[in-house]
């Protein structure tokens, strides 16, 4: 079935079942399914996912007029092979960008639907990571990688997704935070021996715990041998 069809139908079910009105049911759930189906609607009815101006008006004349091939055929001055190889395409298109966000919802995974209705429309914010990442890796297929054996890689992202650094940066102290950030980026004279410290540590010279130590236990401003190589 064409995917036209197959999201007419599926508004059309959802609907009927909101048309009934029993106060024992919970309706928020269809309630969610319609109102993403009215987006998957809009999206297909936008075209935008269709190229050549000629090909969208040729669709759009033929979902108006009831999926009638050879009427739209006559309309265009075209053979009814020709209509039948435009829709297929079209569909195809649009079974490439919305396709498993219907079989999603239809399913009732609503939150995996929204997220790959997003990605197949474009809408969707798929830098995930940290700059860095995308930065020196770039998203490439792969044969004969297993997912399932990912195991570092998965972590490693996993550590460096904006989401896990929000709960991170939601566990520390924020006063402690944004004065370490101060001494870090302005030139102030009174923290000159921190800022070198704090500078080495995260160039690598020395741990958190060795800067730590050193802040800690000696006195920084006699020592002056902290600003040389």
């Amino acid at each position: 079935m064409l995917i036209f069809k197959e999201l007419a139908e599926e508004v059309s079910e959802v609907q009927n079942r909101l048309a009934v009105w029993d106060e024992g049911l919970d309706r928020t759930q269809d309630e969610k399914k319609l109102d993403l189906l009215l987006r998957l609607v809009a999206f297909t009815n936008s075209y935008v996912w269709l190229s050549h101006g000629k090909s969208r008006e040729k669709l759009a004349y033929f979902l108006k007029n009831g999926y009638d091939y050879r009427e739209t055929a006559e309309k265009f001055g075209v053979s009814v092979k020709s209509v039948h190889a435009s829709v297929s395409y079209a569909a195809n298109r649009l079974k490439k960008r919305i396709g498993v966000a219907l079989e999603l919802l239809r399913s009732g995974d609503l939150v995996a639907a929204e997220r790959e209705f997003a990605l197949g429309t474009g809408a969707y914010n798929t830098n995930l990571f940290i700059s860095a990442i995308h930065d020196r890796f770039a998203p490439v297929k792969q044969s004969g990688v297993d997912l399932s054996t990912c195991d570092k890689e998965l972590g490693l992202l996993y550590r460096f997704t904006h989401h896990h650094f929000g709960r991170v940066l939601d566990a520390l102290d924020q006063q402690k935070l944004e004065h370490l950030l101060f001494v870090l980026s302005h030139n102030d004279r009174s923290y000159v021996t921190e800022r070198s410290i704090l500078f080495r540590c995260l160039e690598g010279e020395f741990s958190p715990d060795e800067a730590l130590a050193l802040l800690r236990d000696f006195n920084i401003y006699s020592a002056p041998s902290l600003f040389e190589d």
